[in-house]
């Protein structure tokens, strides 16, 4: 019994402890001083991170208000030391804030050298992140638990709130031209043995003939009126790119179900129609005949997804799961109209502006072609 009364103590200690540490925000005070210290004390750092300085990322309010200095020094053109920082604090009605010219000058003190710099910032930039993701959840915390929220207008909120995100700490894909020159030059030598096909192949020569293929991180809008044939169009690139250049194809429709896209695949490789099989007008040994033809209809390489109402970020997450599973060397979207941006708006122009840019950046940032299918309505 005795034993049992003192762990108790020891138990609550650890606990309290932990909720201490939940409410503490995920920082790193030290990475934090050392990219503003080396941005003060060595040039080339600031070519380094000079578009990751802001204040909003840096959570030791000293720091935010140092690095708000050296952004509007860099924004400004102008020189960046201890000198010119304490000077534009003091310009800005920060210094006395800050602690003085000590508690600048102290920034400098552990610095060694500018090699990590691009390490540090990157450290400061993911506690960032973590912190932002934890006041998400928390939010999202709060209006789930509050009945007069639209759960709906939640879940939109919600996705919006992560393609910001995601959208604020971007890379630097800046590079030298030099540097492109020489894989360049073996691409364009290597053309010549692919006979132009740069890309996954359509299986229509003439299409092929001018596009070299759909190509890696490009956007191919397939747009028609209604019933003009544009899924069973799409469906024929598909099927042709899985089937005969086995490549792998995902298939996003919203408009059909898988089965109903299956079935138009049957009647790719057999003489009935779509219309003969949908309706049930086959005779008996059409039927067997079909059944024979089966398997030219399907592949595991061909992939479908009647996900309603897509968000671009849903189709992010879509390709990303895919290209971990074995790769995706075509995306398919039937059709734009129908997918939804998870933003809330009544004006159906912003709307589809905001998904185009958002299949044209997940094109680029997953290196996949995608081909959205567009209706035309007048």
């Amino acid at each position: 019994m005795s034993g049992q009364g003192k762990s108790k103590p020891r138990q609550s200690a650890k606990l309290m402890q932990s909720n201490a540490d939940a409410t503490i925000p995920l920082h790193d005070a030290n990475a934090e001083a050392l990219v503003l210290g080396t941005c003060m004390v060595d040039q080339a750092a600031i070519a380094v991170c000079m578009n990751d300085i802001k204040p909003e990322y840096f959570y030791v309010p000293l720091h935010a208000s140092v690095a708000e200095a050296i952004r509007e020094l860099i924004l400004d053109g102008g020189k960046i030391d201890q000198i010119t920082v304490v000077d534009k604090l003091r310009k800005l009605g920060q210094l006395e804030n800050v602690g003085g010219v000590m508690m600048v000058s102290k920034l400098t003190n552990n610095v060694a050298s500018s090699v990590h710099i691009g390490e540090h910032m990157e450290i400061v930039k993911r506690h960032w992140l973590s912190r932002q993701l934890r006041i998400t959840g928390m939010e999202l915390m709060r209006d789930g638990s509050d009945a007069m929220c639209d759960p709906n207008e939640i879940i939109e909120n919600l996705q919006t709130r992560c393609m910001d995100l995601g959208g604020s700490v971007v890379e630097d894909h800046s590079v030298k031209s030099s540097d492109i020159l020489p894989s360049l030059l073996a691409e364009i030598e290597n053309r010549t043995t692919r006979q132009g096909i740069v890309g996954c192949p359509s299986g229509y020569q003439e299409i092929d003939h001018v596009t070299g293929g759909w190509r890696p991180g490009r956007v191919y809008v397939l747009a028609g009126r209604p019933a003009m044939g544009k899924t069973t169009l799409a469906i024929n690139y598909a099927w042709r790119a899985a089937m005969i250049y086995n490549k792998r194809v995902l298939f996003h429709t919203l408009e059909m179900s898988n089965e109903e896209l299956v079935q138009k695949c049957l009647a790719m490789v057999t003489s009935a129609t779509n219309h003969q099989i949908d309706a049930g007008l086959l005779e008996k040994w059409e039927i067997e005949r079909l059944k024979k033809s089966a398997h030219r209809a399907v592949s595991s390489n061909l992939i479908f997804d009647d996900t309603a109402g897509i968000t671009p970020l849903q189709l992010r997450s879509s390709i990303f799961k895919h290209k971990q599973k074995g790769g995706v060397d075509l995306v398919i979207v039937d059709y734009l109209q129908l997918m939804t941006s998870g933003q809330k708006t009544n004006d159906e122009n912003h709307e589809y502006t905001v998904i185009s840019r958002s299949i044209k950046r997940i094109a680029k940032e997953m290196q996949v072609p995608i081909i959205p299918l567009s209706q035309l309505l007048s």
